[in-house]
C-alpha cells in the first residue's frame, strides 16, 4: 500500500510526468500495488486535475469520505488514550466527551489530552467552555470549518440556528437546502434525527454558531429576473462590466477562462478594437473580489489559473474550501 498523505498539496506542484509515472507504477503492479491517497479538498478543487492524466480518472472512481467514529468505537478510542491515567472517566464523562467530539478523531484526542491535564476536573456543563479557551481546540475547529465550500457554511449556520428555532424553520431547512444537506450527512457532518437537522459535534456547533455569520452561500443568476444572488440575498450594487463578469462566470463555472476569453466575453467589440488591456481585467476581477469574497486576499470564489502561454481565471459557485 503506497499511502499519499495531503495528496491535495502534492497536486499543487505535480507535473504531467510525475501523473504519468504513479500511473504506470500501479499498472505495473496492479495485482500488488495500492495508492491511498488522503485530501482536505474534494478531487473538483484540485489545482490543475488535468496535470494528474489517467491517475486522476483511477481516483475519481474510487471516492470514499471519512468521517467521524460511532458511539462505541469512540468510547474505545478515548479509553485507550487514556489508559495510563490512575482512573477511568466515568460514564457521564464518556458520555460528554462523545457529545463534545462527536466521535471526530481529531477532536477527541484533544479532548482526550485536555481530560488528562486537568488535576481537579470542571463539572461537565463547563468542558464546552473550558474547552473552547484551548488553542488546540480551536485550531482544529477552524481546519474543519475551513473544509467546507461557503455554500455549505452557509447550510451549517441554517441548521444551527434552526436548533434553536420553530420546527418551521428546520422544515424551512430541509427543503431549501437538499442537496447540500444530503451530502453533509454523507459525510456525517450533520444527521436528521425525528425530522430535525442536528450538527454533529457539540463543540463544532458552538463554533458555528461564532464564526457561521460570516458565509453568504452560492452565487447563481435567475435567467427570469436577471439577478444575480449571494446566497438569497440580490447582489446589489455592482456595475454592469462586473455584472456582465460574473454572470457570464455564473454560466460556465469550474472551468479554466483565459484571460482573452473573459476580455471578450465583458467587453464589445468597439471597446476592445480600440484596446482592452490584462490590466483593466486585473483590475475588474479585484474590484468584484472586494464585493463578493469573504477574504479577497484569499479568493474561493474568483480563483486564479495560471497557464502558458497565458492565464485566467476559475470560478467556484459554491466558493471553494480553503
Amino acid at each position: 500500500v503506497f499511502a499519499l498523505d495531503r495528496f491535495d498539496l502534492f497536486c499543487s506542484m505535480v507535473t504531467p510526468e510525475m501523473g504519468d509515472a504513479l500511473r504506470g507504477l500501479r499498472d505495473s503492479f496492479k495485482d500488488t500495488l495500492s495508492y491511498i491517497a488522503s485530501m482536505r479538498l474534494g478531487l473538483s478543487y484540485l489545482p490543475e486535475p488535468e496535470l494528474l492524466g489517467d491517475l486522476h480518472r483511477l481516483i475519481d472512481q474510487h471516492v470514499c469520505y471519512v468521517g467521524p467514529m460511532n458511539e462505541s468505537d469512540t468510547r474505545e478510542t478515548i479509553l485507550r488514550r487514556i489508559d495510563m491515567a490512575p482512573d477511568r472517566p466515568t460514564d457521564p464523562e464518556l458520555a460528554q466527551m462523545w457529545q463534545l467530539s462527536g466521535g471526530f478523531p481529531s477532536l477527541v484526542m484533544v479532548i482526550c489530552r485536555w481530560w488528562l491535564a486537568q488535576r481537579t476536573r470542571p463539572a461537565l456543563d463547563q468542558w464546552q467552555e473550558q474547552l473552547l479557551a484551548q488553542a488546540s481546540v480551536r485550531h482544529r475547529l477552524e481546519d474543519m470549518w475551513a473544509g467546507l465550500t461557503q455554500e455549505e457554511q452557509l447550510v451549517m449556520a441554517e441548521i444551527q440556528k434552526s436548533t434553536w428555532g420553530a420546527a418551521h424553520s428546520q422544515n424551512s431547512v430541509g427543503q431549501r437546502y437538499e442537496r447540500v444537506l444530503a451530502h453533509l450527512a454523507e459525510r456525517r457532518l450533520c444527521f436528521s434525527r425525528n425530522g430535525t437537522w442536528r450538527i454533529f459535534s457539540d463543540l463544532f456547533a458552538a463554533h458555528v454558531a461564532r464564526v457561521g455569520g460570516r458565509s453568504r452561500g452560492k452565487v447563481t443568476f435567475d435567467a427570469t429576473a436577471k439577478t444575480l444572488y449571494h446566497g438569497e440575498e440580490p447582489l446589489t450594487g455592482l456595475t454592469p462590466k462586473e455584472s456582465a463578469l460574473l454572470q457570464f462566470l455564473v454560466e460556465l463555472p469550474y472551468m479554466q477562462h483565459s484571460y482573452t476569453d473573459l476580455i471578450v466575453a465583458v467587453w464589445n467589440e468597439e471597446e476592445r478594437y480600440h484596446g482592452v488591456s490584462n490590466d483593466s481585467l486585473y483590475q475588474l476581477v479585484r474590484t468584484l473580489r472586494l464585493k463578493i469574497e469573504p477574504n479577497p486576499s484569499q479568493p474561493v470564489y474568483i480563483v486564479n489559473w495560471r497557464g502558458k502561454p497565458e492565464g485566467g481565471y476559475l470560478f467556484y459557485p459554491e466558493g471553494r474550501p480553503r
